[in-house]
């Protein structure tokens, strides 16, 4: 979508715009997915029990990321604010994805440690289908409702799906887990 959103700038400087991506993935591996990931198991979790579920606690600021990163692009965009705007917008994005991603992968991992491989081949699958995907569908509803609503709306629904999928998972993961068959 930055090409779509910055067409008059040469491909050089639109490639800059990556480094807030990049900035905010590193900075939410680097501190907030592995190590506090593995905090909040360890803390919540009773003695000698490891609660996947406690992982699922990060879910919440992933989500406030990815929705304040989506509606302050699509409005730096369409409002044609400072490139910078733009720069910290995709930095906060990308900050709540990866949180998410990692997130996701370890919960699934620690749920199910015989089919980890199967989980993560299975979930980096649909990551890159959605990947893939997404432009059929963005660059038209760009067109038909502008850069502000439509991303606003991605926000929306990302704020949706966390608020329904998480409480979701706190509450009957573990005991759906317990009655699964182990492969």
């Amino acid at each position: 979508m930055i090409p779509a959103a910055f067409p008059s700038w040469s491909p050089a400087k639109q490639g800059l715009l990556f480094i807030g991506l990049i900035l905010g993935t590193v900075i939410a591996e680097s501190i907030c997915s592995g190590r506090l990931s593995d905090y909040l198991v360890s803390r919540l979790s009773p003695p000698g029990a490891r609660n996947p579920e406690h992982r699922l606690w990060l879910y919440w600021p992933a989500a406030i990321s990815t929705v304040i990163g989506l509606i302050l692009f699509g409005f730096s965009i369409q409002h044609s604010w400072h490139w910078i705007v733009v720069e910290i917008a995709l930095a906060v994005m990308a900050f709540g994805i990866q949180i998410g991603n990692t997130t996701t992968v370890s919960y699934c991992v620690d749920s199910y440690p015989d089919l980890a491989m199967d989980v993560t081949a299975f979930y980096t699958l649909h990551l890159n289908l959605s990947a893939f995907a997404s432009p059929f569908f963005i660059v038209p509803w760009v067109e038909r409702n502008g850069w502000a609503l439509s991303f606003s709306l991605q926000g929306v629904i990302v704020a949706a799906s966390t608020i329904i999928v998480v409480p979701a998972f706190h509450l009957w993961a573990r005991r759906s887990r317990r009655g699964a068959a182990t492969p």
